[in-house]
């Protein structure tokens, strides 16, 4: 009744265990990209890739608005010159990324086991935090598929078959691109190092061909050192992300994985029942390359690797997301565990695989949920009454959340709003400058309503304030305490507040 093979190349193999599950899972991406209103760096995404030429583009990453290499932009500006300009076709790069990421573990892992295994390698990235990144315009998505693709090629270069020198410039072009898209993208080299130490071991000499195509994921790093050293100056005195240190290491795998936790132990708890009803299969006792286990493995520790690699290279800051690459590696070693677990057996990958999809058809819809209340909140921002009875005074916002705000609230509240930019209060009451740096460097890139606060304080002493007090409490409140205005509170609540500030 179960097909037997192990590479899930027939075509009835691909249809049921590739293209269904992925059509799927687009089509739940494509559902809360419509929705999801942008974010803060999703809006400068957007900016950065609808500047009127390339020397505009590179100019703003070169001066450290925006401190990333350039290929994310490029790629949503192809696409809205394809499909025009929409929330949707500013994050078509990152939705694909992961799509593409998807089918490279589904050859990946289907290969040394069977297609079933391959689906739950497949879809099990998707209830991690990289399912976020699908449904983001950022560059995450497009390095999760720079990743697969990666390894993919790898397999195919390291085993010498007659694809091997397309392989080997898939390899360079992946590694390129990866770095290219993100900084951080440089580490997706790690793993193939790793498993090509492994290689050269068995081998008994270096692959010189490989070694020099692995070297092309660093080599964006020296194309792109205007940008780099412009983050630096700009975001790298007081920087905004975590300081480094021993907890990035366990925070990083909380944080992307702990949301799998669940599934996980459900998927071992009905492989030990196939142990005990003794569903096996000859399939189990294939014995996965060492090269391989190394690589994925390798993936896995990605924390590790950048603890290590920031410490020795002095660098001090850090996001747990920078390292979001290391689920496809964990996707790989929990599909093979389940596949040797279970003994082989191709129905029980068939639970697997529905345990995970039933997961992360629940993931999306709450995403879903959650982007359809965000889009209403903005687009129904509004004063309360006892502000409104006051005139159309100017709203102050948060600079995080203020693209937000202005873009989709009406045109009479969204030509109130203000952000103002204030780089010594930030510093004195966040313990960061770093936005309020970029903003200066060109206040009118960020907003219609972007100054200041010396220069809004000036021609407005009287003024509403909001804040969101669950995801971005106002700071500049304190500064008003401090100064002596008068502050009225007229709405209070868990989630929200609005002050009229008399200076």
């Amino acid at each position: 009744m179960f097909p037997k093979e192990r590479a899930g190349s027939g075509l009835l193999n691909v249809l049921l265990f590739l293209v269904l599950p992925l059509a799927l899972m687009f089509t739940l991406n494509a559902r809360v990209d419509l929705v999801k209103p942008y974010d803060f760096d999703e809006m400068i995404v957007s900016r950065v890739a609808l500047q009127p030429d390339l020397s505009a583009l590179w100019k703003i990453l070169a001066t450290g608005q925006s401190p990333h290499p350039p290929l994310n932009f490029l790629a949503v500006r192809a696409a809205y010159a394809l499909l025009g300009v929409s929330e949707f076709t500013t994050r078509i790069p990152a939705t694909l990324g992961v799509t593409v990421m998807e089918i490279c573990l589904f050859f990946f892992v289907s290969k040394r086991s069977n297609a079933a295994f391959g689906t739950v390698a497949m879809i099990f990235p998707l209830v991690t935090l990289a399912r976020w990144y699908a449904v983001e315009a950022k560059p995450y998505g497009a390095l999760l598929g720079w990743t697969g693709v990666a390894l993919i090629c790898w397999r195919y270069a390291a085993r010498g078959n007659r694809y091997r020198g397309w392989a080997l410039a898939g390899l360079g072009i992946a590694l390129a691109c990866a770095t290219s898209s993100h900084f951080f993208g440089a580490l997706v080299g790690f793993p193939i190092i790793a498993g090509e130490a492994v290689r050269s071991w068995q081998r008994r000499g270096l692959d010189w061909v490989m070694a020099a195509v692995v070297s092309l994921n660093y080599w964006p790093l020296v194309f792109f050192v205007s940008i780099l050293k412009a983050g630096a100056r700009v975001h790298g005195v007081h920087p905004w992300q975590k300081p480094l240190g021993m907890n990035f290491i366990l925070t990083s795998g909380d944080l992307l994985l702990a949301k799998s936790a669940a599934p996980i132990l459900v998927c071992f708890l009905v492989a030990m029942g196939s142990r005990v009803l003794g569903t096996s299969s000859d399939s189990g006792k294939v014995r996965f390359p060492l090269d391989e286990i190394v690589a994925a493995s390798a993936l896995s520790l990605l924390p590790l690797v950048a603890f290590c690699g920031l410490r020795l290279a002095g660098i001090k800051v850090i996001e747990e997301k920078y390292v979001i690459t290391m689920v496809v590696g964990v996707a790989i070693l929990f599909a093979w565990s389940l596949y040797r677990f279970a003994d082989g057996s191709m129905k029980a990958g068939l639970v697997f695989a529905a345990i995970v999809a039933l997961w992360t058809g629940r993931d999306f819809d709450r995403d879903l949920r959650v982007a359809r209340m965000e889009r209403a909140e903005a687009v129904n921002f509004s004063p309360p009454a006892a502000a409104n009875a006051l005139g159309p005074l100017p709203i102050v916002i948060d600079p995080v959340v203020f693209t937000a705000f202005e873009t989709y609230a009406a045109p009479p509240i969204s030509g109130r709003i203000y952000a103002l930019a204030d780089p010594e209060m930030r510093l004195k009451y966040k313990g960061t400058d770093a936005p309020d740096r970029s903003i200066l460097l060109n206040p009118a890139f960020f907003g219609r309503h972007v100054e200041t606060r010396e220069a809004f304080q000036a021609t407005h002493r009287r003024f509403l304030l909001y804040e969101n007090i669950s995801d971005f409490p106002n700071y500049m409140l304190q500064k008003f305490v401090d100064d002596g205005a008068k502050i009225e509170l007229i709405r209070g609540g868990p989630e929200e507040r609005w002050y009229v500030i008399t200076l």
